[in-house]
């Protein structure tokens, strides 16, 4: 089967120095909330947990596969992140950042995937930058 998932994060977030501007290498931790608009689909061949067929004389549970082609579209969850890098000066205005950030979501399936459990939107990233002071 097919599952594509697709996240748009739409992030607010404080980030703080707590060493200062100054020196070779500049700590940094924050955090923040976000508004995470997302997409999902399912395609192909399942097993359906619903629909079991006991095989008398052996006793075996014996489930159909069902062909399956859902989605949920235009899905808006809440969530936060925390994250931390290091940047590195290299003009007296600009730095070159590395960043881990960790993001924390779930997101409420409702029509194709009624009965799921919540889907877990979380994520982490590693993150190349620059940063240009003003």
């Amino acid at each position: 089967h097919i599952f594509n998932i697709s996240i748009t994060p739409i992030q607010l977030s404080l980030k703080l120095t707590p060493m200062g501007r100054k020196g070779k290498f500049i700590p940094y931790v924050g955090g923040g909330v976000g508004l995470y608009l997302w997409n999902v689909r399912l395609n192909g061949d399942l097993v359906d947990f619903d629909d079991v067929w006991v095989y008398v004389p052996d006793g075996i549970d014996i489930y159909p596969i069902t062909t399956v082609d859902a989605w949920e579209s235009n899905r808006i969850s809440f969530g936060y992140h925390a994250f931390g890098g290091i940047m590195v000066p290299f003009t007296k205005r600009m730095t070159f950042e590395v960043e881990f950030k960790y993001n924390v979501a779930k997101g409420e399936l409702k029509e194709a995937f009624e009965g799921f459990e919540p889907f877990d939107l979380s994520a982490y990233q590693i993150s190349l930058g620059l940063n240009y002071w003003f």
